[in-house]
This record gives C-alpha cells, sequence and structure tokens, in this order.
C-alpha cells in the first residue's frame, strides 16, 4: 500500500490524518513482513544453490 493512496483517501470531507496513515502504514508493514515468511527459507536455499561455483 503506499502512502499516497491514504492521503488521498477520504471519509466524508475529511482526509486521514498523519497519524492514522503512519498507523496503517505499520500494521501493513507487519503484515507483509508476516506474509513473506514462509517463502524466506526457500529463497535463502535457493540463493545458495544459484552462488554455489558450478
Amino acid at each position: 500500500m503506499k502512502r499516497e493512496f491514504l492521503q488521498n483517501l477520504k471519509i466524508g470531507d475529511q482526509a486521514l490524518t498523519k497519524e492514522v496513515i503512519d498507523l496503517i502504514m505499520e500494521e501493513n508493514g507487519k503484515d507483509i513482513e508476516a506474509a513473506k515468511k514462509p517463502f524466506a527459507d526457500t529463497v535463502r536455499k535457493s540463493m545458495r544453490f544459484v552462488s554455489q561455483p558450478g
């Protein structure tokens, strides 16, 4: 999610405050990191395989 999207989002006539946007971005970052975890070992193993001299 991009910060710009949230800055342009309005509820009624009100834009979201910087504090609210910061909280949403922080939570989104946590979600992204949690979603990447299951793939971390696979990526590490692939990188070792690729970096080994042939």
